[in-house]
């Protein structure tokens, strides 16, 4: 490439890995809502301290996120591109070693992006796993691909076709996705960045969507010419029928809303934004998580604020309801692709990360130290020993991290959660080439050793002895019913039992009683029912002991926010929860 070219590409990839840092970190505390924060319109006040509930049922807490902080939109771009350092071997890389890794600093990661990453940990491909996985795994059609392909745009800048920038995106993709709404919307974002960093003139109103109209012949179809597709596509007829049928019905749903966009473009000053958004699903919370309405509500906010484009990126970032993180890290990075990082220049000095994103933009560019050199795989092992290790890290000594990188620790701070019986610390590190990650341990606090007389009353002048139950006996019984305040008020003023946590549709009693809001059936009778729920020390051995019998499993073997659970049904039907400790 020429070097005018490449100075060219050197600003419009900066620009585009730190655009979609800004609207990540911009949009973040607005994710649904994910925090309630007072943020102005402008420069380093849009930045603001800020905080998230966060950890389940067992670990629940408050945890402050630092001004400027990005999410898991940003996590991934960059895990993407140390991946492309591998050249060739770049998959393994994304795959085995920044995947698996990735679940233990995610911040704010999606449910199908960290369940797949789960299971290439433990070595398993999504699309070949147990039944209920690969069943989740092919529903999967949010916008956890659209929004860290961009790497790979800006690593195919200079080639003449699509097809080899469209494979990419696929095999990136189908390591967590296997909808074809996810898919879709990749391909679609991945066009929309490829031809923003090639175009090296003014933007002309509408013309991204014109050109993403243009072209659905090269972005549309399922990119076949890999080393996947072949095994990958059996699996996904398997999982959805005809796939072929429902990627096409999915393309033609998304470019009939691309025309709506074009027809609303062309009114000019008598567009309504808000009402676009409206009809394409930005706002609707049962779709807008989906990658082709973030490919794009991003395209048309892109397309529709050409000439302001930190106007365009604070609408998304602060729209309310909305998957404000994503969409607006995706149109800071089209923005980033189109006009280098001039037109962010007063929001790049307080976003986390800053210079290291700057530098790893730039390799991709230039990749001078690309090699095919086959990645070893973080083993699930590698990864829980590492884990295991953190309370004994002693703070500005360096570690080696899973992922290869050397690291200094710089703090490790206890976050109180709401039990007391937990204990979750955060562990910051800086690498040594400049990125802060945050690790969070969940534990049990060891209980104080209790004796005979913590079981002692003095009723009536005698000691009554109590055993104490083990950790993987304790019980509770959760209550499911549409009779929720009467029971609440049978169990609190009649039974005595004190509540510890009550709200709208959910109540907690102190000697383990839990109860929570039922809708009532079709024929408006009530339907109550009851759960045993377990704790036990090894879930897994459990789940695998049953899983060998003919009880059923009603909700499989399920983590998230560091929490395991499952459900069963016990030979008497009774539904059964063992949750680990």
């Amino acid at each position: 490439m020429s070097n005018t070219l490449t100075i060219d590409i050197n600003s419009k990839s900066c620009g585009s890995f730190l655009g979609a840092a800004i609207g990540d970190s911009l949009g973040w505390p607005y994710e649904l809502r994910a925090g309630t924060v007072q943020v102005s319109y402008t420069g380093k006040d849009a930045f603001p301290d800020w905080s998230r509930r966060t950890g389940g049922r067992f670990y629940n807490h408050e945890e402050v996120i630092g001004a400027g902080d990005y999410s898991d939109d940003t996590q991934l771009i960059l895990a993407t591109a140390r991946s492309l350092q591998y050249g060739k071997k770049w998959f393994d890389a994304f795959s085995l070693v920044e995947l698996p890794f990735w679940t233990k600093y995610e911040r704010g990661g999606g449910g199908a992006t960290k369940r797949a990453a789960k299971l290439w940990l433990e070595g398993r491909q999504p699309w070949q796993a147990a039944d209920k996985q690969r069943h989740q795994y092919f529903q999967a059609g949010g916008n956890g691909v659209a929004m860290r392909i961009l790497p790979h745009c800006i690593d195919r800048a200079v080639d003449a076709e699509f097809r080899l920038l469209a494979n990419d995106i696929f095999r990136n993709g189908i390591t967590t996705h296997g909808h074809p709404l996810a898919l879709i919307g990749a391909l679609a974002y991945g066009y929309a960045v490829w031809h923003g960093v090639k175009v090296f003139k003014t933007l002309e109103y509408g013309e991204l969507v014109d050109t993403l109209l243009s072209s659905v012949s090269d972005w549309g179809a399922i990119p076949s010419d890999n080393d996947l597709y072949g095994e990958w596509f059996d699996a996904a007829n398997q999982a959805l029928k005809n796939y072929q049928e429902l990627w096409n019905k999915s393309l033609d749903s998304f470019v009939r809303n691309l025309e709506f966009i074009k027809s609303e473009i062309q009114k000019g000053a008598l567009l309504v934004e808000g009402d676009v958004l409206g009809k394409i699903g930005f706002y609707d919370k049962r779709i807008n998580g989906a990658g082709t309405v973030a490919a794009m509500s991003a395209v048309f906010i892109v397309s529709s604020n050409a000439i302001n484009p930190e106007q365009g990126l604070l609408k998304v970032a602060k729209a309310d309801g909305a998957d404000s993180d994503t969409i607006a890290s995706m149109a800071g990075g089209l923005y980033g692709a189109l006009f280098g990082e001039e037109w962010a220049a007063r929001y790049i000095e307080y976003v986390q990360d800053r210079e290291y994103i700057r530098r790893i933009s730039k390799q991709i560019v230039n990749n001078p130290g690309a090699t095919d050199k086959t990645p070893p795989p973080i083993t699930e092992s590698m990864l829980t020993s590492f884990y295991n290790k953190l309370p004994a890290l002693i703070a500005d000594k360096k570690v080696i991290l899973p992922d290869g990188r050397r690291a200094t620790l710089l703090e490790g701070v206890e976050i109180a959660p709401e039990t007391a019986k937990y204990s979750v610390v955060r562990y910051k590190f800086i690498t040594d080439d400049s990125q802060k990650l945050y690790i969070k341990k969940f534990s049990r606090k060891p209980q104080k050793e209790r004796t005979l007389l913590d079981y002692a009353t003095t009723a009536h002048g005698k000691s009554d002895i109590a055993r104490p139950q083990s950790v993987s006996n304790r019980i509770g019984v959760k209550i499911g019913t549409s009779l929720f305040e009467e029971t609440i008020d049978f169990y609190s003023n009649r039974a005595g039992l004190e509540v510890k946590k009550k709200t709208n549709d959910y109540a907690r009693f102190k000697n383990g009683l839990s109860v929570y809001k039922n809708a009532k059936n079709k024929n408006g009778e009530q339907t109550p029912s009851l759960v045993l729920c377990f704790m036990v020390e090894d879930i897994k051995a459990v789940f695998k002991n049953i899983e060998q019998s003919d009880l059923k499993i009603v909700t499989s073997l399920t983590t998230a926010e560091a929490e395991s659970f499952f459900k069963c049904l016990d030979p008497n039907g009774y539904v059964v929860e063992f949750n680990q400790v």
